[in-house]
């Protein structure tokens, strides 16, 4: 487990936001589709789209994967840095656990991808020595984590149970938006730090600790976004390159770091395990399409262990 010092992070902590030097910081403008050369083996095109000047591999229609690769901020050091975008209205994600789901054995990120179904996995938050998450994660209403964490603020929720004025999975800021357990309007809720708020204020103090980084993202313009380093950041340093970008994030949460930061991803016959050799994990948070008449609640049926 990637345990968090109390230093890295904050309730508030204002910053001037320079901009970062990457491959592909450069102004947005219209989406735009085109179709790449053929491929040598197998002879399949691959479809990419251009954001602007970013360029995106597009994997359906509405889930696309780019990795840019980053000066980082004070240093001559560059990392990769991987984005995975989707249409927030037209996926979903489920929060699994190993004792609940996989007959109290953990899995990496690739394992639990492959037992579920799911099209991308992450890991979760942190959690205990007893593998028990931190803070709320909620599947179906029920909770399979801690209770509501006192200084974590940031919720990633989707199936909500009334009237919902933004619709669809979204990020949440209990430091502006009060909610309780009894009285939680959705059914699938996990609960991390904030990253970065719609203010454009880093909730995360300036220290030197590093590691591989996982963060999910809400856009501006109706995407998510989950996000993992190949290399190690300090959260500071990760919140403030997010936000020198061109990709217009209205708010960010982080997920456990070091070695349990982790991201599958399985489509057709594209792969992407990060990194390539896994740690296992208890706590993780698959995502998937929704499907016609598909609410975006329900709860995949993981099939058993072979």
């Amino acid at each position: 487990m990637f345990s968090l010092s109390s230093a890295e992070f904050s309730v508030n902590c204002p910053t001037s936001v320079p901009l970062y030097r990457t491959t592909a910081h450069r102004p947005i403008g219209t989406l735009c589709l085109l179709f790449c050369s053929f491929l040598c083996f197998g002879m399949q095109s691959e479809i990419m789209a251009e954001d602007g000047n970013l360029t995106w591999t597009v994997l359906s229609d509405d889930l696309m994967m780019m990795k840019q690769t980053v000066t980082r901020y004070g240093t001559t050091e560059t990392d990769t840095v991987h984005f995975i975008r989707f249409e927030q209205s037209r996926w979903r994600f489920s929060p699994f656990y190993y004792k609940d789901d996989a007959f109290g054995q953990r899995l990496n990120a690739m394992e639990w991808l492959t037992m579920t179904g799911a099209s991308v996995m992450i890991n979760a938050g942190q959690y205990d020595t007893s593998l028990k998450h931190l803070g709320w994660f909620i599947r179906n209403s029920v909770n399979l984590g801690s209770s509501k964490h006192p200084i974590w603020k940031g919720l990633l929720v989707n199936g909500s149970r009334g009237n919902d004025p933004v619709g669809g999975m979204h990020i949440i800021d209990l430091q502006t938006t009060a909610l309780s357990y009894k009285t939680m309007p959705y059914s699938n809720v996990v609960q991390s730090l904030m990253l970065f708020d719609q203010s454009g204020t880093i909730r995360v103090n300036r220290t030197g600790k590093t590691a591989r980084r996982c963060v999910v993202a809400e856009g501006k313009d109706k995407y998510i976004y989950l996000i993992l380093t190949e290399g190690d950041w300090t959260l500071w340093e990760l919140a403030r390159y997010l936000l020198s970008g061109n990709m217009a994030f209205k708010q960010a949460m982080s997920m456990d770091g070091g070695a349990q930061a982790q991201l599958a991803l399985k489509q057709s016959d594209r792969e992407l395990i990060i990194p390539r050799f896994q740690m296992a994990l208890p706590c993780v948070i698959g995502f998937f399409p929704v499907s016609d008449g598909d609410p975006g609640n329900p709860d995949p049926n993981p099939a058993p262990l072979r």
